[in-house]
Parts: structure tokens; sequence; C-alpha cells
């Protein structure tokens, strides 16, 4: 099973979707803007996976082995990594804990590679199955994910969240065909789309609760629904950045993101607590729109270097030492 042809506009989505996790993630943030990202930025990146996920010319071997290089060899390195930086952020704790954190798929950002792998693993089972089976899989998927939210059902590895990660997965390969055909159509026609489903969206997160796939909250019984909405506004969107020429570098910082999506979901939060604690250093309050916008850039400002100097001197971190 090989990744389809990268796609720009594809990584356009996947580079908002990341820039609106780190804002998600920032503690001063509005709780009515943090609600809407989580509404859909977590189901956006398990969408694209399973977009971009091709069912032709599968060798299982390859396919696992390739996983395992580019996510869980990341899980557990970094896993390392962050743990000793956690005491220079003030947020230490014994090794113990560390180790039982780790088995039980916990740390900021740390869930996501070790639950896309499982997410991947398991959709080999069904990858073959016709659109009609996909369908009803996927209806009991959303089923599943609904009522181990409700109960808050809690399993080793974090696995009660696999249900919601992999009907968003298997969500985005059964509506490959009409994703990949809102290229054809005209400009106005995805201007308005846009419009459309950012505000159903909108109006679906003020009357739901927030959704949080990593502490298994889907937020109320119209989930689906208002994770779908936003993802499409955010392909819309992409879509509409795609056929803009005068915008050249925010589209290469959208794929910028897209491409190190694993560096940032990873250190963000760290980078968080040291400009929270340099800013309470110097006397300053971040609680303010000037604050929100300077931690924000602060924040990648901090990110940017360390992006490159990992993808050029320590590869080996992301998995990339293998051919």
């Amino acid at each position: 099973m090989n990744e389809t042809k990268r796609v720009k506009w594809i990584d356009y989505a996947k580079g908002i979707g990341i820039i609106l996790m780190v804002m998600g993630h920032y503690q001063y943030l509005n709780y009515e803007v943090n609600k809407w990202i989580f509404s859909f930025h977590m189901p956006l990146f398990f969408f694209i996976s399973g977009l971009l996920t091709s069912d032709r010319n599968i060798e299982y071997k390859n396919y696992i082995i390739k996983r395992f290089r580019l996510l869980l060899i990341p899980f557990f390195i970094f896993g390392i990594i962050t743990y000793i930086l956690s005491f220079f952020v003030g947020k230490g704790y014994p090794i113990n804990e560390f180790i039982i954190n780790i088995l039980n798929n916990m740390g900021a950002g740390m869930w996501f590679l070790h639950t896309l792998f499982l997410v991947n693993i398991l959709y080999l089972f069904i990858y073959s199955s016709s659109k009609k089976w996909k369908i009803m899989i996927y209806t009991v998927l959303i089923i599943l994910a609904y009522f181990s939210s409700i109960h808050n059902v809690h399993l080793p590895l974090r696995s009660e969240v696999l249900p919601i990660c992999l009907s968003f997965f298997l969500l985005g390969d059964i509506l490959k065909p009409y994703i990949f055909s809102l290229q054809r159509l005209s400009s106005n026609f995805i201007f308005i789309s846009f419009i459309l489903f950012i505000i159903l969206n909108i109006l679906l997160v003020e009357i739901s609760e927030r959704m949080d796939i990593a502490e298994n909250r889907v937020g109320g019984s119209l989930f689906v629904l208002t994770a779908i909405f936003g993802i499409i506004s955010i392909l819309s969107l992409s879509l509409i950045i795609d056929r803009i020429n005068l915008i050249q570098y925010i589209k290469s910082t959208l794929i910028f993101c897209s491409v190190n999506a694993i560096v940032i979901l990873i250190f963000h939060p760290y980078i968080f607590s040291f400009v929270d604690k340099l800013f309470n250093h110097i006397g300053q309050n971040p609680n303010s729109i000037i604050g929100h916008i300077s931690v924000i850039i602060l924040q990648f400002l901090i990110l940017y270097p360390l992006i490159i100097i990992i993808n050029r001197y320590f590869p080996f971190l992301l998995g990339k030492w293998y051919k």
C-alpha cells in the first residue's frame, strides 16, 4: 500500500491543521476558539491520512516496516527526549511514571503517532473490502466511538480512541474520489462551499460540547457532522489558496508545517512552557491579544531552527536513516 503522489493543496490543508493545533494548545486561548479548533483538527489529520492511502500494489511487510520507521521510532525516541525536556520546563516526574506513560500512550502529542500507527495496521484488514462493507464498518466504528465516549471508557495504550480515529481515516478513504473531484470545481463554487461549511461547523460547535479525541470526548451526538463540516471548510480553503498566485510565502509556510508536522506536534507544548516562563520572567502578561500573537510567533520562530537542525543533522530521529 503506497501513498498517492504528494498534492500541494492537501499539504496546505495539513499545514493549516498543524497551525490550528498549535494555537489550540495555547493555554490562554479563548475557550470558544479552542472549542472550534478541537471540533475538527484531529479528525482532519486522520481523514487526510486515509485520503492519501492507496490500496494498489500492497506489500504488507514493507507497509508495516515503513509505518514503524516513520511513526513508532519517533514515538519512542522523542518520548525519551521530551521526558528529559520536562525537567527543564519544571514538569519532571519519576522514571517509573514515564515508563507507565509510554506504555499507556500518554504525553502531549505523542499519542497521535502511536495511534496513527495502530490505525494504519487495522486498516490493512479492511482496505480491500467493498465500499458497501467499508460504510458498514465505518457506521459501527462511529457507534462504538460515541458509546465509548459517553461511558468514559479507558483502555491500555489509549485504545479507546481507536474507533473514532479509524472512522475518520476510513472516511477519508471512502470519500477519496469525491474529495479529489473538488479540484475540478470553479473557484466561485469552492469559495461558496468554504463559507457555507465553516458557518455550519460553527453553528454545530455552538450547540455541542467540546471535542477532544485524545481524551475520548466526542462532544455530543453531532460530532461526525461537526467534524466533517470543519474538514470540508479547510479543504475548500486550501483549494482557494492553491489558486491564488500572490501568496507564495503563505504556501511555502503551510507546506513546511505539513512536511515537519511530527517535530511541531511533539515539541510545541514544551516551547509554550518555555515561552510562558520567559514572559513571566520579564514581567509581561501573555494573556492579551498582543501577547497571544507574540507567543504564537515566538513558538514558530523557535521551532524553525529546531526543525532545520533535526532534518539536517539528526534525520534518524524521524526514522529517515533507512532507504
